[in-house]
Order: structure tokens, then sequence, then C-alpha cells
């Protein structure tokens, strides 16, 4: 017995289905939409804002974008470009938690593909500019 098993044939002309039906009869055709939504710096800053409120709930001081991915709803389908971009504008703003004078501020830095908690002082402040 011979199986036939499915095959997908990613095409650029659209002719070339007219001429496989033809020796490929029962073909069935789909098109395919976009699985990721078109970037834009709106999309971008979406983004850094429901990861900032993840990370202003987070006990731990590190997590891997895969973990902080798959703990945030709906960024699983985030395009890994735009994903990137995310992180990379979150590790460059300060974030709302450790005491610095009249504000709390803390950050995230990149390491790798992990964000991670900075203290005031790693981001310059002398030690008697943190409030405890």
């Amino acid at each position: 017995m011979l199986a036939i098993l499915p095959t997908l044939i990613v095409e650029v002309d659209p002719e070339i289905e007219t001429a496989l039906s033809s020796v490929i009869p029962g073909v069935t055709w789909k098109t395919w939409e976009p699985f990721y939504m078109k970037e834009s710096a709106n999309l971008v800053d979406t983004w850094v804002g429901r990861v900032r409120k993840y990370l202003e709930g987070l006990a731990e001081d590190r997590i891997s974008s895969q973990m902080l991915k798959k703990a945030i709803p709906g960024a699983d389908k985030v395009a890994p470009s735009t994903w990137t971009k995310v992180l990379q504008k979150i590790a460059l703003l300060p974030n709302k938690g450790i005491p610095l004078g009249k504000e709390l501020c803390f950050g995230w830095s990149l390491e790798g593909r992990s964000l991670v908690r900075q203290a005031p002082i790693d981001w310059g402040a002398d030690e008697t500019e943190v409030a405890v």
C-alpha cells in the first residue's frame, strides 16, 4: 500500500497552481494569512506597557525573554523582531519600584535574552540618594 503524505508548497507565482493542478488532480489550494501583526511604533509601545505592568508585579529579579513571553497573554503572537525591540525599550526606561529620593525607581537591563532588575546604584545613584 502506498501512503501519500500531505505536502506544502509555498509559491509566489499564482499561475503555478494551474500547472500543478493538471498533474496533481484533487490538490487543495489555501491562501495563508499573516500570523503576526504589522509592526508599528504604537505596537511596540503597547507591548512595552504590558510588559512593564507585568514586571511591576514580578517578585523575581530575573526573567528570561521566553518565560516572559509565555507569562503575558497574547505575547506569543508578537513577532520575534518586535519582541526584541520591546525588550530593548524596557531596558532603557526607568520603572517604578525602589525608593530613590522622592521617587520610586528601578530599571531592567538585558543580559543575553533575559531581563534583570537593576537597583538605583546600578544606574549610577549615590547610596545617600536612595531612601530606605
